[in-house]
């Protein structure tokens, strides 16, 4: 029966609404840094030249004979673009390029300041599709200058560069086409409006394609530049319309079977925790493809960098609907998953504990499968010992086992794990505890009126029994208007 369903009494929705939870405020702020550490990383991946090593004299210069030496250079560059000098031009913007690439992160503020990127800009229009040199290190400059910081990437679409690097996706030499796509990577990284208008561009979309058909023979480099433009084509608020981006599932899934590279399997995860992030026909469609092994295999990598997006993508798997439930967890997800939540990171812990949360959020039979494991045993010393926002996770666990639990397993879970004990003494703990704890109160007392015995309600019963009434009632004078009501409601009906 479903729990909801009394229409005298029905359970509150938002309490329903918050059991299997894609979450997309689960832990924003710790999930938005942490992939903002990786798209910075991935801007500044190239700043040294694809592989070159900056020249060791630039990087001993102090800031300001570094702006004194990009000053000089960009007089010498407009001296020698009025000469029409191809050679000196070349020479000078390599020496602009060393310079700025000369720290991890390249420093491009002064060269914005000399107002001499509107003519290196010029450098990439068809005129001058004859010097590919020129080409190279006018594009390889932008590209740092995009690479370095966010807020010139306005300044630089204004001055048509998007446009020019669309055009230079076609040019003959390949480094070129490099630092275009690369430069587009990073620009529909920082907006999403850049990222849709891509995703609308026919054209830009079939090169991309023709990339993905061909991925096996690309390089090293190359496949990290194309998953890392699938996620940048993939993420952002709000997100593209899946119909857009569907095309992307299949080789996605298949390339992290196939990824032998960690950042690759990061950039992948990510990719696929944003194509899952939606209804539960979209997780249809991954669960179809096989994505389940692909993302329970991932669990077991050392690195903590792939198991983040690893445990996002399984727990969007699990937030789907019964089927994709089912999947995962045929593919031996708790096996990988329980002993994550006691894992020496705190963020890994609060991801693995959201993705059990989801799991217990779901079927009986699924319940059962994760009380077959020691994970209730974890979860009571985390209560006693772990951090709040990690005993938080926690306590969502508990709450939707106890919501979604059959009459047996609630009566296990109380007479074998003292589950009600551990709300009662977190739900005046912290306000973030009290509507889970409230929530799932309330639906194990609905259970409990549809199985009384001798008249009375066990589960009331039991809850007199340890003190709650009690704690329900100081919860009365609480002054959130909410609270007050439900606890009101809760007391009202069964005590």
């Amino acid at each position: 029966m479903n729990r909801s369903s009394n229409p005298e009494y029905p359970i509150a929705d938002d309490g329903l609404m918050a059991l299997k939870m894609k979450r997309e405020q689960f832990r924003v702020d710790i999930r938005k840094e942490q992939v903002r550490e990786i798209i910075e990383a991935k801007r500044n991946k190239f700043n040294t030249g694809f592989g070159a090593v900056p020249d060791l004299y630039y990087q001993t210069m102090t800031q300001s004979q570094k702006d004194e030496l990009v000053i000089e250079k960009s007089k010498k560059f407009i001296e020698c673009l009025e000469a029409k000098d191809i050679g000196r031009i070349v020479e000078v913007l390599r020496h602009i390029r060393m310079i700025i690439s000369a720290t991890e992160i390249a420093d491009t503020k002064m060269l914005v300041e000399t107002g001499i990127v509107p003519y290196i800009l010029q450098l990439l229009d068809e005129e001058c599709d004859d010097y590919p040199d020129l080409q190279a290190e006018a594009s390889w400059v932008i590209l740092n200058i995009i690479s370095a910081d966010s807020d010139d990437v306005s300044m630089l679409i204004e001055l048509g560069a998007l446009e020019k690097f669309e055009r230079l996706l076609h040019s003959k030499n390949q480094k070129i086409v490099e630092h275009a796509l690369w430069t587009i990577a990073n620009i529909i990284g920082d907006e999403i409006i850049y990222r849709d208008e891509m995703l609308g561009n026919v054209e830009f979309m079939g090169f991309i394609c023709d990339l993905l058909k061909r991925f096996s023979e690309l390089t090293v480099t190359w496949q990290g530049l194309v998953v890392w433009i699938l996620s940048n084509l993939c993420r952002g608020k709000p997100f593209p319309e899946y119909a857009k981006i569907r095309v992307f599932l299949p080789f996605c899934i298949k390339f992290l079977y196939e990824a032998e590279e960690d950042e690759h399997k990061i950039d992948l995860l990510y990719t696929l925790s944003y194509l899952t992030t939606g209804d539960d026909d979209q997780i249809s469609d991954a669960v179809k493809l096989r994505v389940s092994q692909a993302a329970v295999n991932s669990l077991a990598s050392p690195n903590d960098k792939v198991l983040i997006p690893a445990l996002r993508l399984c727990g969007n798997i699990c937030a789907g609907d019964t089927a994709a439930a089912d999947d995962i967890l045929g593919n031996n997800l708790l096996e990988f998953l329980v002993p994550l939540i006691t894992h020496p990171r705190k963020l890994i812990r609060c991801e693995a504990l959201w993705v059990l949360s989801n799991i217990c959020a779901g079927k009986s039979w699924q319940i059962q499968l994760v009380l077959d494991t020691p994970a209730l045993s974890k979860i009571e010393n985390m209560l006693a010992t772990d951090l709040l926002e990690v005993q938080k996770e926690c306590i969502y666990c508990l709450c939707n086992m106890l919501y979604n639990s059959t009459l047996a397993q609630c009566q296990s879970l109380i007479e074998n794990y003292r589950i009600l004990e551990k709300l009662f003494a977190f739900v005046t703990k912290d306000q973030i505890f009290v509507t889970p704890i409230l929530n799932a109160l309330e639906a194990l007392l609905y259970l409990g009126e549809q199985n009384k015995r001798s008249g009375a309600n066990p589960f009331a019963k039991y809850i007199d029994m340890i003190g709650g009434t009690k704690v329900l009632e100081q919860l009365q004078h609480s002054r959130d208007e909410k609270t007050y009501e439900q606890v009101y409601n809760i007391i009202d009906h069964y005590f």
